[in-house]
């Protein structure tokens, strides 16, 4: 329930949004929507110009609105204009909401009154009154409005657009702008219900009392809000479906005053000048003051921890120009101008001198956007076979870049209709995506209830609804259908995959979900408070997490099932600002979870870091700039003028960023170590977003040369002056070759199924599950490798028959209720066993016939194993391992590792905290990473004698070949990608591996053959016995990280140095931040388990709060359907994805740069972006029945670590609302006949902007300055 506020900057427009405990509904605010933005009720009229007749006597205005005449008269004077401004009330003196018709006269008066000129035209002043809505000013996001007089349609979450009203049961319908639903108005603009425009079913009713108020909402399962009303129809609460209460206050005035949340923490509002929000008190006390100027619009915003926006405007030539000014001066422009063709121009500018965005809109919609790097995109629209221009659709784009690269795509829709003037009456609907030649179609089959998707491949996948639009069942070729059970409170109840149940879901009296089983009948179960945040989880072990918050519903506390105590602390604007773990010093914990008011003053021995805590600062902009450990180590972060990171500084390392001005694009990073040695340099070039050069200059040394094609896929990839590695794809965009190697692929899912240079063939088998069964490696016809797997019902593998140069051996794995490892059998004898603690620490286990032990501290880490002692240091990095000190860096750098005899490893990183280089007595290993879509994944090695090392990897990222000047060596691989066998072109066995589940090498057959490669893919190190895994070194003989998550909590496991929740069968953790475990995460912070094969979700997860809510979003449909597509990152194609959603299809396609330049194209049922705070603090940006603000956010931040339908940024972030969709509505009396479409421009300016501050934080993320514990 806390207050968000966002910034419309062009229109200088504030909004604001409050959740409603309970439903998926929420509370918003803006401030046009008043009478307070005199702005739209005031008109300056000219008067005179610059000369006048020497014979004029004077000059009259009149003016007729709403019933009132008024008459203004002037002397015959030059250069004169005379400013309006009506009081917004007919001539009854009743105050009016919406556009009124206005008429201005005005008359030349001369002594003959034949002499006389009379000018005469019509506009409309003022504007929709969101008080007559009866909630206060406020509206709820769902329920939206129609101004017949202005032709505008207000939408409940603050947004609006031009509208032209059609006919339909004899009601006003206006759709979407994607077509996938239709909102039914009555004759006066008030919404009756909003339908699915492919299925007709319900989306959400609307009832009204007798004063015309709203008094409840029914979704399409009968899931009934209401709004409570007093006697004289002022709103008291909003009571959910399942009972919770959200208690309102009005003022004197008629608004929102206070919202309180059923565990009775207030939200308040003030307010000035009739209705312009001046400030909201967050329920810690916490105070965000806004002021406006003179006409109501907004000139500042203040946040109680310095932030600051001030925005000012000007008047131009042909249109206006705000600017931005934030607390630190920085400075960026926004432009907007009416050219004499009748194009519209939009420039932005960013703070620090960068290059300008400029967007020429034509009169026909054509948009064509220039960036700073070289770029352009042309956009055109067309209308809707159904709908015409009202639900305007994509007909073709064009992307180019400086080089030269051009990618296009066009667009078409075909509508088949029984009845040709009925909208509603689909018998199909067809849409075919053309991009450069391949095409791709997704159709909706009306009678079939069916959504039919085929790649330009002619892979097909399909949904199958039921009436409600829900999924039922989805289908995809070669695989196993999974179908989908609701209750009648359209809640998922179970899934099914083929004829297995996979999950069962249980609700508790409020509709939240209560416990998750699973398809061996194990479940987790989840406790909340009383506004739904989850205070306990209790694990099918009987393993219990409990969770405390502030009142702002930060994560304030996590007691583990020893009893330990992780705390956390948040500054005014709820960023973390610090983490004390368990006993340092010691906390009491809760009993069972709930509210800890924890304040964030400065008097907080948390927010002072230090004694034993971890703690973060932040500028007034709200950037991290210090980071400071328990041992007084800082790492610091200093900014540009353009708010962009320069320099990260750290006791051992200084690492600098150089930009280039105009495209801010990265073009050096260089770590300076502090103990005078070489720097390690990286230098980037760019074709527009695509890099096309990246070399390492010092200690470790190369060039990587990309070259792409016109759909931005990469084709050719080079190291120094070897061989280029060509690459080359199918149509949809999946590779077929990679250098020598031939890739064939499954024409039903894709898949490869062979992996071929003519002489070593991989041969790979799937289950109707997509699971991989069989991995066979041949050379010449000879088997030298085969894994065949077995799994359980939660997909996990329980056999693994594995042959080895004609040797067979059967594993069988057993796991605990949790999911951990706890029992390996080889060919029915236990080889492995383990017995783990309440916290997940291994403290026996078996190793063959040798017995191990260990014990931990509060904090989960090491004391001893085996009798060899453990000792970690005050920021919790291990420093000792029995007689072997290790040395790390305040960001996690393992920098150099000693033995008392003398002998030393010291290791080079480069800026991205990837170690590139180890030096001992021999001499210097390199270490590159060239792979643009994989940056931890080693590429390159040269040996301390120069010789150089080329790996190549598969589609699963498993190292698959070795290139050693003309050498030639095969590499064989478990499900883990851990190499096994090793062999040269002659067949020869050179090297064979074994290892345990955890990773410790128990053979090698040939060590002075060197394969840095080793368990799960990572960079081992035989003499310290760690595996580097990005961010992270793994000692497997502890099954451990030697450090704690550099992103907290973030990981999902509360055991900080914990390997993949103890399943190092099934997981694997490539960069040391659980970025591919997810299992243990999703159970415990109740987002459900995870896997490649598919994915479910608990209590926490929007996907899963949608569907406690019950509300018609096709919740099914979006929590399970796997997409068929890849997440476009550095280097990947530029292609059609395609997803199902808000009951049509979702075409988009997207660029992912180290820049984040994305261009995407919705199209179906994709209705306008919301912003919804959730119920534990963070904030949810979705679009109304889809996943498209999953995709928009996972291509723009070039990430795909998040699958989830929505983006939830950390508590506190500032919200980006308006930032990524800068809507532009004229609200100066330029042309009143005419109020644009939303343009592209202001959102790719912001877009850029804010993913370059996202960069900027995972810059400093790698570099040991997160703000996460």
């Amino acid at each position: 329930m806390l207050p968000i506020s966002f910034i419309e900057i062009q229109n200088q427009i504030l909004g604001a949004v409050v959740g409603i405990n309970g439903t998926p509904f929420s509370l918003n605010y803006s401030s046009d929507r008043t009478p307070g933005r005199q702005a739209a009720y005031t008109r300056t009229i000219p008067v005179s110009g610059s000369h006048v007749a020497g014979e004029l006597e004077r000059i009259e205005i009149e003016i007729d609105i709403a019933g009132q005449h008024f008459i203004k008269t002037f002397p015959p004077e030059p250069n004169q204009s005379y400013t309006f401004i009506w009081d917004g009330k007919d001539i009854e003196g009743r105050l009016l909401s919406g556009k009124q018709p206005v008429r201005i006269c005005t008359t030349y008066i001369y002594p003959n009154p034949e002499h006389n000129q009379r000018k005469e035209g019509t506009s409309t002043l003022g504007t929709w009154n969101a008080i007559a809505q009866g909630l206060g000013g406020w509206t709820l996001n769902v329920h939206h409005a129609y101004d017949l007089a202005g032709k505008t349609l207000y939408f409940g979450n603050g947004q609006r657009r031009k509208a032209d009203a059609a006919s339909i049961f004899d009601d006003i319908a206006i759709p979407s702008e994607g077509g996938g639903q239709l909102y039914i108005f009555d004759n006066t603009g008030r919404h009756l219900r909003t339908i699915s425009t492919l299925t007709k079913a319900l989306i959400y009713g609307f009832e009204y009392d007798d004063n015309g108020y709203l008094k409840a909402i029914t979704d399409g399962d009968n899931n009934i809000t209401q709004i409570e009303r007093n006697s004289d129809g002022l709103p008291i609460a909003i009571i959910a479906p399942y009972g919770q209460r959200t208690n309102f206050n009005l003022n004197a005035d008629g608004y929102l005053e206070s919202v309180t949340n059923p565990a009775n923490k207030t939200s308040k509002f003030s307010y000035i000048h009739e209705g312009l929000l001046s400030s909201f008190t967050d329920p810690k006390g916490n105070i965000y003051q806004f002021e406006y100027d003179e006409l109501g619009r907004l000139h500042s915003r203040q946040e109680p921890d310095g932030n600051f926006d001030l925005l000012a405007r000007k008047r131009t030539e042909s249109g206006f120009l705000v600017a931005k000014i934030t607390a630190t001066g920085r400075e960026s422009t926004y432009l907007t101008e009416r050219l004499s063709t009748g194009e519209e121009r939009q420039v932005n500018k960013g703070c620090g001198g960068t290059g300008a965005i400029i967007a020429l809109t034509g009169k026909d919609g054509t948009e064509t956007i220039t960036y700073p790097d070289g770029s352009t995109f042309i956009q055109e629209q067309q209308p809707d076979p159904r709908f015409g221009k009202q639900a305007s659709l994509l007909k073709r784009t064009v992307l180019k870049t400086p080089g030269g690269l051009t990618a296009n795509l066009s667009l078409t829709r075909d509508c088949n209709l029984a009845d040709p003037n009925d909208p509603l009456s689909l018998i199909s609907l067809t849409d075919t995506v053309d991009f450069n030649g391949r095409k791709s179609t997704t159709t909706f089959d009306a009678k079939n209830k069916q959504i039919i998707y085929q790649s330009p491949a002619g892979r097909r996948s399909i949904l199958n609804l039921d009436e409600g639009g829900r999924v039922i069942k989805t289908e995809t070729a070669g695989l196993e259908s999974v179908s989908f059970n609701y209750d009648n409170r359209g809640r998922l109840i179970s899934a099914m995959q083929g004829n297995q149940t996979i999950l069962n879901y249980s609700y508790d009296e409020q509709g939240r979900l209560s416990s998750l089983g699973n398809a061996e009948g194990n479940q987790v179960q989840y406790t909340y408070d009383e506004v739904g945040r989850i205070i306990q989880t209790t694990l099918p072990s009987g393993r219990t997490y409990n969770f405390a918050y502030d009142a702002n519903s930060n994560l304030t506390q996590i007691i583990v099932p020893n009893g330990a105590v992780h705390c956390l602390n948040y500054t005014p604007g709820n960023l973390e600002a610090g983490y004390v773990p368990p006993a340092i010093p010691p906390n009491p914990p809760l009993a069972r979870g709930g509210y800890e008011e924890n304040s964030s003053n400065s008097n907080s021995p948390l927010s002072k870091g230090g004694g034993g805590g971890y703690s973060s600062t932040y500028d007034s902009e709200q950037q991290l700039t210090n980071s400071t450990l328990p041992s007084g180590r800082t790492v610091q972060g200093i900014y540009n003028q353009s708010g962009d990171l320069e320099r990260a500084t750290y006791p051992e390392a200084t690492v600098d960023v150089t930009y280039e001005k105009e495209s801010k694009r990265v073009t050096k990073l260089v770590r300076t170590p502090a103990n005078g040695e070489t720097p390690q340099e990286m230098t980037f070039t760019y074709d527009g977003g695509l890099v096309t050069e990246m070399a390492w200059n010092g200690v470790a040394n190369g060039t990587y040369r990309y070259r792409y094609d016109n759909n931005f896929s990469l084709v050719g990839m080079q190291l120094d002056d070897e061989p280029e590695i060509e690459m080359k794809r199918d149509a949809d965009g999946l590779l077929t070759q990679y250098g020598q190697f031939q890739v064939v692929r499954n024409q039903a899912t894709g898949a490869p199924t062979q992996i071929t240079d003519g002489k070593m063939n991989v041969d790979i088998e799937y289950d109707n599950s997509g699971r991989v069964i069989s991995r066979k490696n041949l050379v010449n016809g000879r088997v030298i490798y085969q894994l065949q797997l077995s799994y359980d019902l939660l997909s996990r593998i329980v056999q693994k028959r594995e042959t080895v140069t004609g040797t067979i051996h059967v594993y069988d794995y057993t796991y605990d209720l949790d999911g951990q490892l706890i029992l390996v059998k080889r060919d029915g004898e236990i080889v492995e066993r383990y017995v783990y603690d309440d916290n997940g620490n291994r403290t026996e286990w078996q190793l063959g016939t040798q017995q191990h032990t260990a014990s931990y501290d509060a904090q989960d880490r090491l004391i001893e194993l085996d009798g060899t002692p453990y000792e970690f240091d005050a920021d919790g990095f291990l420093m000792q391992r029995g007689d072997m000190t290790l040395k790390y860096s305040a960001t996690g750098e393992l920098l150099e590792v000693s033995w008392p005899d003398g002998k030393a490893i010291n290791y080079t990183y480069d800026s991205m905290n990837r170690r590139v280089a180890r030096t001992d007595e021999k001499g210097t290993v390199q270490y590159l990473y060239g792979n643009p879509n994989h940056p931890f994944q080693v590429t390159a090695v040269r040996d301390n004698s120069g010789k150089l090392s080329v790996y190549e990897y598969d589609d699963f990222g498993f190292l698959i070949v070795i290139r050693r000047g003309d050498s030639w060596y095969g590499v064989t691989t478990d499900q883990l990608g851990t190499p096994r066998v090793v062999f040269d072109k002659s067949d020869r066995v050179v090297k064979v591996l074994k290892f345990d589940s955890f990773g410790q090498v128990i053979g090698d057959s040939n060590p002075e053959f060197e394969l840095p490669i080793s368990f799960a893919g990572g960079l081992m190190e035989t003499d310290t016995k760690l595996v580097r895994f990005g961010f992270r070194d793994y000692d497997f003989m502890a099954g451990k990280w030697t450090v704690r998550d550099p992103i907290g909590f973030d990981s999902g496991d509360t055991n900080l140095s914990r390997y993949v929740a103890n399943d190092p069968v099934n997981l694997i953790d490539p960069t040391g931040l659980n970025e591919e475990f997810t299992m243990f995460k999703d159970f415990l912070m109740g987002t459900g388990p995870s896997s490649r094969e598919r994915r479910v979700f608990g209590p926490n997860t929007p996907q899963a709060k949608n569907m406690q809510n019950a509300l018609k979003v096709n919740k099914a449909r979006d929590m399970f359907y796997k997409k068929n597509a890849k997440c476009l990152r550095n280097g990947e194609s530029l292609e059609p994805l395609t997803d199902f959603a808000g009951g049509f299809g979702l075409i988009e396609f997207g660029l992912a740069t180290l820049q984040a330049d994305i261009t995407e194209h919705f199209i179906g049922s994709f209705d306008h972006l919301n912003i919804t705070p959730n119920n534990d603090g963070t904030i949810r940006f979705s679009l109304q029945n889809s996943t498209t603000m999953n995709s928009f956010l996972r291509y723009m931040y070039n990430s795909e670590g998040n699958n989830s339908l929505n983006y939830n940024d950390p508590p506190g972030k500032r919200l980006p609302g308006s930032n990524i969709y800068q809507r532009i509505w004229w609200d100066e009396p330029i042309n009143e006949n005419l109020i644009p479409k939303p343009s592209l421009s202001e959102q790719w300016a912001q877009t850029k902007s804010d993913a370059q501050n996202w960069l900027n934080e995972q810059k400093m993320k790698g570099l040991g300055l997160s703000p996460d514990p």
